[in-house]
């Protein structure tokens, strides 16, 4: 009897690779980018617990993963499975935040490369291709066949959402006021991406200035009274920001002329100080990112600095930073200025007239209110394109739901407003994302801030299309129920706006005019 032939018995496996990245758009990307150029077969991981599976129970060739993710420290784990002994696979870390101290630790830990973020493709790919075949270097780096279009606003996006978790998580909610502002400083140069700048704290009483965190700036005049500085104007409130630059005076007596940025450091509210960095860039003063994660960092600043809060204070001081994240996001677009705050009116109208309890119907009004907080995380590029969305612009504007789960995460005090903000692009149907729930196992939360979601993106003007009247609305949500929307929902809301209790959203709907795009999950759901 013959031997049976066996195809390419020579043949080698294809190296095993396990991308870790917690946004859906970078990890795809990686994995594309891998599989392609370096022939690799890629298994894909989004979270810390689902790393720890993959390396607990794959047989591995390379680990190429990012540092924070949304529920851990990647560099932490590896820590932690090589203090038990352990034996890891050959791991490339890319960081968009590689400070000293985690550089330290990634080589302590034996990882191969370190790559920062933005990085070229074909880095990544040469990177990989030294480590499967176990290279020391490569010295013909070959280059990339393809770079996929969204590369930069990818990056964009990642870079952002690591600066939100730093904000929202990393800085020291504990120890003396200088040590914390000494922590959002660093942070902010980060942001900013200047080497200079100065906290200093208001002495009313004194009417002068005390420095509290400092890195390698020109400090303001220690007899310098507030009338004699441009600052003043961020103690009053007549300015909210000041742009310095060489041809202005100068902001305080002795200063050197460059260019900087000075905001008011607040405490419940009230302006209390002064962030000021130094030596900031002509084209980086107007970078509405930057401006947008500055102000978010003083927002937070002022809960940590305010040490007479307890518990209670603080988790509303956090929801408050949050809103205010939404309004700052929502002021970059005329069209969907208080989107939020009437998708939560709405949706709290909606709980009500289903019989809810009070405390469900004020946890939907916050649900509302945050659903679309995710989209900080979009480039501007994508959010605010009038036109119809590229295959690849949908899918970096369909990870903004996860984008705001992943904000929330680690907040004990919102983990029901979670549910709302992940799952309100959801279908009735199980055709919605970005779990593709369906029925009842979408949240009741969610599926009652979809509908309101859906009633204000139909009834107010976009940059994609005329506003409609409620009567196109009413119609619609009657045609999607089922489908789309929860049918108890829709008869809630229908009978709301048959009572003219929710109306048009728009000014004057009869003179919306015609759509500009129909009706429908991208015109609706997606910049809804």
């Amino acid at each position: 009897m013959a031997e049976p032939v066996v195809p390419f018995p020579h043949a080698k496996r294809a190296k095993r690779v396990l991308v870790v990245e917690d946004q859906a758009p970078v990890r795809a990307f990686v994995r594309d980018l891998l599989q392609s150029e370096a022939c690799a077969e890629v298994l894909e991981a989004g979270t810390i617990a689902e790393m720890r599976e993959a390396l607990a129970h794959e047989d591995l060739d390379l680990v190429v993963t990012d540092m924070r993710l949304a529920d851990g420290d990647a560099l932490e784990l590896l820590e932690e499975l090589s203090e038990e002994g352990r034996t890891l696979p050959p791991t490339i870390l890319m960081s968009g935040f590689l400070s000293a101290e985690k550089m330290t630790q990634a080589l302590r830990l034996g990882v191969r490369r370190v790559l920062a973020k933005p990085f070229d493709p074909k880095a990544l790919v040469s990177c990989a291709e030294e480590v499967l075949e176990d290279k020391p270097e490569a010295p013909n780096v070959a280059p990339c066949a393809r770079a996929r279009p969204e590369v930069p606003e990818l990056f964009a996006m990642d870079r952002k959402m690591s600066l939100m978790f730093r904000i929202l998580h990393e800085l020291p909610r504990r120890g003396r006021v200088s040590e914390v502002a000494q922590a959002a400083l660093e942070l902010a140069l980060e942001i900013s991406g200047d080497a200079r700048g100065w906290i200093a704290l208001a002495d009313r009483a004194r009417g002068r200035f005390v420095k509290i965190a400092g890195i390698g700036a020109e400090e303001i005049a220690p007899e310098a009274r507030f009338e004699e500085t441009l600052l003043e104007k961020l103690l009053t409130g007549e300015e909210e920001a000041l742009t310095l630059t060489p041809l202005d005076p100068p902001p305080w007596p002795g200063a050197k002329a460059a260019h900087g940025l000075a905001l008011p450091v607040t405490m419940q509210g009230r302006p209390t100080g002064v962030l000021v960095l130094q030596g900031m860039h002509e084209q980086r003063r107007g970078d509405a990112d930057a401006l947008q994660m500055l102000s978010l960092l003083l927002q937070s600043l002022d809960t940590l600095l305010d040490n007479r809060a307890v518990h209670a204070a603080l988790a509303e001081n956090m929801r408050e930073t949050l809103v205010a994240l939404v309004r700052i996001l929502e002021a970059r677009d005329r069209y969907t200025r208080d989107h939020s705050q009437r998708v939560g009116r709405m949706s709290a109208q909606i709980a009500r007239e289903m019989g809810l309890d009070a405390e469900t119907v004020a946890l939907v009004e916050l649900g509302g209110l945050l659903h679309d907080i995710g989209k900080v995380g979009i480039p501007d590029a994508v959010l605010l394109k009038p036109g119809k969305y590229t295959p690849q612009e949908f899918a970096i504007m369909k990870a903004h739901p996860a984008i705001g789960d992943a904000i929330l995460r680690h907040m004990d005090a919102l983990v029901r407003e979670r549910l709302m903000v992940r799952h309100h692009h959801e279908r009735y149907d199980g055709r919605g994302y970005p779990d593709g729930l369906a029925g009842d196992e979408i949240p009741l939360t969610a599926r009652i801030v979809c509908v309101a979601d859906a009633i204000d993106a139909m009834t107010t003007h976009r940059v994609y299309r005329r506003a409609q009247p409620i009567s196109f609305a009413l119609e619609e949500l009657k045609r999607n129920a089922g489908t789309q929307f929860d049918p108890d929902v829709v008869k809630a809301a229908t009978a709301l706006i048959e009572r003219g209790e929710i109306r048009s959203q728009c000014a004057n709907p009869a003179e919306a005019g015609p759509r500009i795009l129909p009706f429908s999950a991208e015109t609706l759901g997606v910049k809804g």
